[in-house]
């Protein structure tokens, strides 16, 4: 909104239209996209949001002609947003599902967003660092430092 009204100096009347129409389009694109995924393949599907999706920053900055046309632009490309049922439905929902990062840190937050839409979603404890905690764990006599336990972690509740 900010772009549109500051760089772009649109009125915040055509701004909050514009953003109206992302909108209805992702509304519409949720509907759409995946049961035209059921008739053609998920593939097309997923390559034609990928490409539309590249639509709506490039016509946000550089199309300088009718209104109308922007706001068909914008619609178009926003459509995009339709493939992320088709993305959620690639997760198992009748698994657990393990996610993990780095640290364990960022993997919490997609592991609450699984969760909040009925996944039996786990954080993997310390992330892709787990795997070498517990490597430090088994050879910590041959170490000349010692990994941190889970008492000196500040006994932080950890998913299991």
């Amino acid at each position: 909104p900010l772009f549109y009204v500051n760089e772009r100096t649109f009125s915040t009347r055509v701004m909050s239209y514009l953003m109206s129409v992302l909108g209805m389009s992702a509304t519409v694109g949720a509907f759409i996209l995946p049961g035209l995924s059921d008739r053609i393949g998920r593939k097309p599907i997923m390559i034609f949001g990928a490409l539309t999706g590249v639509i709506v920053p490039l016509a946000a900055m550089f199309w300088s002609g009718s209104l109308w046309i922007l706001g068909v632009l914008l619609f178009i490309g926003w459509l995009a947003n339709g493939v992320s049922p088709l993305m959620m439905a690639t997760i198992p929902s009748d698994k657990t599902v393990v996610v993990y990062c780095g640290t364990g840190h960022n993997s919490g937050f997609a592991t609450a967003y699984l969760r909040l839409f009925g996944y039996d979603a786990r954080t993997l404890r310390y992330g892709n660092n787990s795997f070498m905690y517990d490597k430090m764990v088994k050879q910590k006599s041959a170490l000349s430092w010692l990994p941190f336990s889970l008492s000196e972690s500040n006994d932080f509740q950890v998913v299991k």
